[in-house]
């Protein structure tokens, strides 16, 4: 055994310096004159590859495969990746984001892979009919060359008795510039075995043998009937642990060309909820042992370089309109007493190919909240929508409890004061007031809400904070009438949050939600600010969304309608619901 791994050792520095020899040749031969890119653009294109150690699973064997570049950004419009197998086994391989099988077999220990701009892996795209709810003409992908991507290599060595390693794989983005073609958005490529996301019974962005289910029902036949594709069922809703799938992560910020910034091994899964149904899915990333490192290591936000999850959210009800509705509200109110989760514009490309801009926001989790203010994440307790997000079933007890109170006469001062040592009454109040001067519709007591607190006093004594997200349906989306400027949210929060009314019976309470939401349409959600927001974030949006539209198309939603709906609902909101709620409080 040491003398077998002498002569691996040996061999692997031979062919790493003749790989660096080919590398060097290359980018000496960069700026000729030919290439588009310019004389220095080559300079760092050219990454080296260490190699990888592949496994045959049905006997453990392993063996290395080198590659003559790693995964990066590529100033040429055409290069070459050289493939060299370990002595005794030979290549297979694809480029299309396939993995290989039989007829892929080279049957040649060393093959050198031309890589093309325009003529990406296409793999995902070319099987869009099984990702499409096939009863809904707007849940269509759409195949679009014009559209940027990566060129996926995926190779298996070959045993002599025909036997497929597993594979390994580069992504080659050649002849591009995110940095030109997406200015200020974080690059995100993942990679994942094509079988988890388009198998008919496993494969999370199928519609899959869950749709062939459902569309049999009655319930089924009469939203058909209706159009209502919100209500179908598919692979893509499931949720949970088993439906979550390995892949590989490769970060790249601004421009210029070279390997990833930042590439590790994760989980993904689909994330959220009407909008599980979009062509366009959320996903959360997950990065745990079992794939590797427990935790990313990198800057996504100011501050915070440790994370265990993070969120790709589409937009939610603004997927295929004005996908930054949601951050911009949260970020416009980031200075209450709640809390919002940070968010930053990413553009994702799924195995090579472009799967379109996201808003990447952290992960509601204890973890988050710890980095954020300071504090030990295994004392932080997070509850979303009645149920333990990160916690313990004593923190659901004391969660419980704390909701109790909507039971109890809270105009009798001696309760309020028990209910103002667990709850932090201000965070109440301007979360509150936040939903209702936006005129939010998506939401309850028990739906789109979460509060967090520490188990001991290191932050606000312990008392209860409310969490603001998922705010975009409010503020005149669709022009329907529960998100309408004119429309009285105070007494619909009234039916909708018993604990909200029952603290609205005292004094104090009221007298402090009526200042809150005074200056929360004042200052936060002025109609001078939320325009000059909207103008701000266009900035970066508006570059985004065409390719969006060419690959995802339309529910009918677009940008325009949100527009149309939302500003004439910031320039008449405040002298609508400010007096609403001065009459109750008042009365």
């Amino acid at each position: 055994m040491k003398l077998r791994s002498v002569q691996l050792w040996l061999m692997t520095i031979l062919l790493l310096l003749l790989f660096t020899g080919c590398a060097r040749h290359g980018q000496e031969t960069k700026g000729s004159g030919e290439d588009p890119a310019g004389e220095d653009a080559g300079a760092s294109a050219a990454p080296e590859d260490a190699g990888e150690t592949v496994i045959w699973r049905d006997t453990g064997e392993t063996a290395v495969l080198f590659f003559s570049r790693s995964s990066g950004v590529f100033p040429e419009n055409s290069l070459t990746v050289d493939l060299k197998a370990a002595e005794g086994y030979t290549l297979a391989y694809t480029t299309d984001g396939s993995v290989p099988a039989e007829k892929d077999a080279k049957g040649v220990s060393d093959a050198a892979v031309t890589v093309t701009a325009g003529d990406p892996s296409h793999y995902l795209i070319r099987h869009r009919d099984v990702m499409a709810c096939r009863d809904f003409e707007g849940l269509q992908l759409k195949d679009d060359e014009t559209l940027p991507g990566g060129t996926v290599l995926t190779v298996c060595l070959v045993r002599s008795d025909g036997a497929f390693s597993d594979p390994a794989v580069r992504i080659y983005f050649p002849g591009i510039d995110f940095g030109e073609l997406y200015p200020d958005c974080l690059i995100l490529s993942v990679y994942t075995d094509p079988a988890g996301l388009l198998d008919y019974e496993t494969g999370i962005l199928a519609s899959g043998a869950v749709y062939d289910a459902w569309r049999e029902t009655k319930e089924a036949k009469k939203n058909i009937a209706g159009k209502e594709w919100w209500f179908a069922e598919t692979n893509s809703i499931q949720k949970g642990k088993a439906w979550e799938r390995a892949c590989l992560l490769q970060i790249y910020e601004g421009g210029g060309w070279g390997a990833p910034a930042e590439e590790i091994s994760a989980g993904i899964r689909v994330q959220g909820g009407m909008s599980r149904r979009n062509s366009q899915k959320s996903f959360n990333l997950y990065f745990r042992k079992e794939y590797g490192a427990s935790r990313l290591n990198y800057p996504l936000f100011p501050g915070v370089n440790d994370y265990r999850s993070f969120t790709l959210r589409n937009g939610g009800n603004t997927a295929d309109g004005l996908k930054f509705k949601d951050p911009m509200l949260r970020e416009l109110a980031d200075d209450r007493a709640f809390t919002v989760m940070r968010s930053r514009p990413a553009v994702l490309f799924l195995n090579g190919e472009y799967w379109g801009p996201y808003n990447l926001d952290e992960k509601m989790s204890a973890e988050t909240l710890a980095n954020r203010f300071g504090l030990n994440k295994d004392r932080v307790a997070v509850i979303k929508e009645g149920a333990v997000e990160d916690g313990t079933d004593e923190d659901l007890r004391s969660y419980e409890e704390m909701m109790a109170f909507e039971k109890r006469d809270l105009s009798d001062p001696a309760v309020y004061g028990a209910f103002c040592s667990v709850m932090d009454v201000q965070s109440m109040a301007d979360y509150y007031a936040a939903r209702i001067y936006t005129g939010a519709e998506d939401w309850r007591q028990d739906k789109n809400v979460a509060l967090w607190r520490t188990r001991d006093d290191s932050y606000r004594e312990g008392r209860w904070q409310y969490i603001l997200y998922d705010t975009e349906f409010s503020s005149g989306e669709y022009g329907y009438e529960g998100t309408s400027y004119a429309t009285d949210h105070l007494r619909i929060a009234f039916g909708r949050s018993p604990l909200f009314a029952a603290a609205m019976q005292n004094k104090d309470f009221s007298r402090l939600f009526l200042d809150a939401i005074r200056e929360i349409g004042r200052e936060n959600y002025s109609f001078e600010r939320v325009e000059a927001a909207m103008d701000e974030y266009s900035k970066v949006w508006e570059k985004l969304m065409p390719d969006f539209y060419r690959r995802f198309g339309s529910t009918g939603n677009s940008w325009s309608n949100t527009v149309k709906y939302m500003v004439p609902f910031f320039r008449e909101r405040y002298d609508v619901i400010i007096p609403l709620v001065e009459e109750w409080v008042e009365k």
